[in-house]
């Protein structure tokens, strides 16, 4: 099984993002996951762009590592994925 890994700075990108986020009510941010789809080694991303909360149902906020049932995903980078190792 291959696993993508969040380097330390997407982890505190994402981290200080979803504060910031919850810290101004009046801003609405969306944030691009990189959901993992098919089976493990065949992966391949749908781009989604969600809000905080849906940010934090696929990247915990304070870690930035997958949640539960998206293991496999990863906050895109400029509104793009990377392309999974195979």
């Amino acid at each position: 099984m291959k696993r993508l890994i969040l380097g330390a700075t997407a982890v505190m990108a994402l981290a200080g993002a979803l504060i910031y986020s919850a810290s101004t009510a009046q801003a609405v941010e969306k944030y691009t996951v990189c959901h993992a789809d098919g089976l493990d080694g065949t992966i391949k991303y749908s781009v989604i762009v969600v809000s905080y909360q849906g940010a934090t149902a696929h990247l915990d906020p304070i870690t930035g590592t997958p949640t539960a049932g998206h293991e496999n995903d990863v906050l895109g980078t400029d509104g793009h994925c990377p392309v999974p190792h195979h």
